[in-house]
């Protein structure tokens, strides 16, 4: 509803007060009551829009938010999985490690038997 046709409804609410014998300055309250009613409705209707603004950006994040923690949980996944396998690398090299030692020692003790 716009300016013009609240002034055209105040005019319609005065010449019907003036009709019924009220005085036109307690209808000059009435149209000041619509354009009041209608500035409320504007200010309603750019908040709706500022609210609705609002949520779709918040939503828009969480989307984004909940993009990135697949992708954060993705690469947890691979990482734990090289972990695991640098592991078993590790317990390998490991025994291979002791058990050449083992060796070397066994066969340094043939050794100093065999000397003796």
């Amino acid at each position: 509803m716009g300016r013009s046709k609240a002034n055209k409804i105040g005019k319609t609410i005065s010449s019907t007060a003036t009709d019924s014998g009220l005085q036109p300055e307690a209808t000059s309250s009435t149209a000041t009551e619509i354009l009041k009613s209608e500035d409320y409705v504007n200010r309603r209707a750019k908040n709706n829009l500022a609210v609705k603004k609002s949520r779709e950006k918040a939503k828009s994040k969480k989307a984004e938010q909940e993009k990135e923690m697949d992708l954060l949980r993705s690469e947890i996944a691979s990482l734990q999985k090289e972990d695991k396998e640098l592991d078993e690398r590790i317990q390998r090299a490991r025994a291979t490690i002791l058990h050449g030692k083992k060796i070397e020692s066994e066969s340094k003790n043939s050794q100093n038997s065999n000397q003796v």
